[in-house]
């Protein structure tokens, strides 16, 4: 830097200066804390999961779902043809297994928002290719909810619980 004889220009020089090497210095120092820091989460361990455990998410929405009504168990009757036959898996007189059909929830177009929303509260909703996965691949008697062990074959289930 230039020297000046302006008392003003050494000092905001000198400032500089010092804001430039306490910059350098707290970087550096930023970094080593850092380092140690990944250091430290790395060698710590993490408690292995025993049971699932649902997103907070999933169940809010299971609930207004469930009130609004679109959820609907597949019974399969002891009377029906297919039951006579033989032709009904044995899972599916078990307990323990349900088949629960899901229809997705309303969409209708927000004049406000200048798009299509789900009818349900905000904390409920989801994206649309988000909530698309509730029914994506979904066999005509409704997915296989093991009660038991609390899984659903659904995309997402999968992701969020």
């Amino acid at each position: 830097m230039a020297t000046t004889n302006n008392p003003v220009g050494q000092y905001s020089a000198a400032l500089k200066r010092d804001v430039i090497v306490h910059r350098k210095l707290k970087m550096g120092v930023l970094l080593c804390r850092q380092l140690d820091w990944c250091h430290l989460e790395s060698a710590r361990s993490m408690p292995f999961a025993l049971a699932t455990v649902a997103n907070p998410r999933l169940q809010d929405r299971a609930r207004e779902i469930e009130c609004k009504g679109p959820l609907s168990e597949h019974v399969v009757s002891r009377h029906s043809v297919a039951y006579m036959m033989g032709e009904v898996p044995a899972e599916a007189m078990s307990p323990d297994v349900m088949y629960i059909r899901s229809v997705a929830a309303s969409r209708p177009y927000s004049k406000a928002l200048r798009r299509r929303h789900e009818n349900l509260p905000v904390t409920a909703q989801l994206a649309l290719n988000t909530a698309r996965m509730e029914t994506m691949g979904m066999p005509s008697t409704g997915w296989k909810v093991d009660v038991c062990l609390m899984t659903c074959p659904c995309r997402f289930v999968k992701k969020f619980a």
